[in-house]
């Protein structure tokens, strides 16, 4: 996700399957990278939509590794204003390796659309920061 008002830095977060990770970091446009706040828990393969100007979604993803892996529905939403997480909007279904995007609207406001990914049988789903 693209980070300050001009999108000069990128917020990478999570891990792999093989390592799932609670980390996330910001890299600047000039390569320099610093710490970012701790996801409440690992995840990966999820997907991260930047919803205004200081708030991010983390949307679904994976936990847990081999037999035990998990798709969640969970969404989890980070002020950088406060500096703080909250939870979100759960999906339909539990998803990761998808891809997410915003809609804005001047009269619903800001939707996030959540599409594809594993498993298969998920269909597209449309949450809303409030």
């Amino acid at each position: 996700m693209l980070l300050g008002d001009d999108d000069s830095a990128l917020w990478r977060t999570g891990g792999s399957e093989l390592l799932p990770k609670n980390t996330t970091e910001i890299v600047s446009i000039t390569n320099e990278t610093i710490f970012g706040p701790e996801l409440p828990e690992p995840r990966y393969f999820h997907c991260l939509a930047r919803v205004g100007s200081s708030t991010g979604m983390l949307i679904g993803g994976g936990s847990g590794v081999g037999g035990n892996r998990l798709y969640l529905r969970t969404t989890i939403v980070y002020d950088f204003d406060d500096q703080s997480w909250t939870p979100g909007p759960n999906l339909t279904y539990g998803r990761m390796t998808h891809s997410c995007g915003v809609i804005e609207d001047a009269e619903d406001g800001s939707q996030v659309v959540v599409v594809a990914g594993m498993p298969s049988r998920s269909s597209p789903s449309i949450v809303t920061l409030t």
